[in-house]
């Protein structure tokens, strides 16, 4: 008879799984394993305590007394260091934020300050926010050369980029007459109108004398003072030459130049932006400073790109020729006669 084979037991029968019950008792064990252990210990304490002095007993408990003190004390300082890390984090985070308040309140009131000064020419349009960017975008190009990387960090970046807004606020104190007289100035106009640079120079120089020698004040009084000047020494008001005029003066007065023959006046049509960039060109050496204009070279596309991003249509959408007459409040004729203003 062939044998029968042994049935296979259901799969739930083929392991038990341990019972919950057995938990317990293991727990159980341990933990009267562990009170053996610890009865065991004491009962050889009381033991050791027979043959060992009372005096040493004493050093002992002394010692595991200082040494838990010790080791409480340790993690109160830890504890007291982690707090007063987040305390000094907590704090710098507020200043941080505090002083971010305050440089954007001073560059809004700034910014402000010199709109207001602006609004007196109707013929301007954007031109202070034209002359902003121009102005970060030709100094940031410029950090890359290795004469001026060190100079120029971020935060000399951000100063000239604010104070840029501040060249032109002398004209507050130009009369309106000869501001925005449409024809030929005379000598003694020519001469009130370049008077710009000194009072706005001489104000800000003011401030900086009354508050210190704050770098801020510093980049725009130089720049307000000096932006006229040229390189070969023919600007105003001081006829500085060369690396004597301020970089951020030499920076600026690229950027305006630029913004002014690109710009709708009435005595002159705007210029395209092959033309004035040729004429930019043209100046390396004699009114802008070589360097400079070799970084205008590198960055002209965004000089371009600035110009449609802040374009004002009623002053500034017909491109066209520069006509033959030349206003002598502009800074920007190519020809070395020129007058300045």
């Amino acid at each position: 008879m062939p044998d029968t084979p042994t049935p296979i037991p259901p799969e739930d029968d083929a392991i038990p799984s341990p019972s919950p019950t057995t938990r317990p008792s293991t727990l159980m064990l341990i933990a009267g394993v562990l009170f053996t252990q610890l009865a065991c210990v004491a009962a050889g304490g009381v033991v050791f305590q027979s043959y060992i002095s009372e005096r040493l007993v004493g050093w002992v408990v002394g010692l595991l007394v200082i040494t838990l003190t010790l080791l409480l004390a340790l993690l109160f300082v830890r504890n007291d260091r982690r707090r007063l890390r987040e305390v000094n984090r907590l704090l710098k985070q507020r200043v941080e934020d505090r002083t971010r308040q305050a440089m954007s309140s001073r560059d809004a009131v700034i910014f402000g300050l010199a709109k207001l000064a602006e609004s007196r020419d109707a013929e301007t349009g954007h031109h202070l926010e034209r002359v902003c960017a121009y102005v970060d975008a030709l100094a940031r190009h410029l950090a890359q050369h290795p004469d001026h990387a060190e100079e120029l960090d971020e935060c000399t970046l951000q100063a000239m980029a604010t104070t840029a807004a501040l060249h032109d606020i002398g004209k507050v104190g130009i009369p309106d007459a000869i501001l925005n007289k449409p024809g030929s100035l005379n000598d003694d106009e020519r001469a009130a109108i370049q008077r710009h640079t000194t009072i706005g120079g001489d104000t800000l120089i003011e401030l900086k004398q009354r508050w210190g020698e704050d770098a801020f004040l510093v980049t725009a009084s130089q720049i307000a003072l000096q932006h006229h000047e040229k390189w070969d020494g023919s600007g105003y008001p001081f006829g500085l030459i060369g690396e004597h005029i301020a970089l951020s003066a030499r920076i600026v007065a690229v950027a305006d130049v630029y913004d002014a023959l690109r710009s709708r006046r009435p005595y002159k049509q705007p210029m395209t932006h092959d033309q004035a960039a040729e004429i930019i060109t043209q100046g390396r050496g004699s009114h802008f400073d070589p360097t400079v204009v070799d970084a205008f070279a590198r960055c002209r596309q965004a000089f371009e790109t600035i110009h449609d991003r802040y374009l004002d249509p009623a002053l500034d959408d017909q491109p066209a020729a520069p006509t033959a007459a030349e206003h002598p409040h502009d800074n920007t004729h190519p020809q070395p006669s020129s007058s300045t203003a």
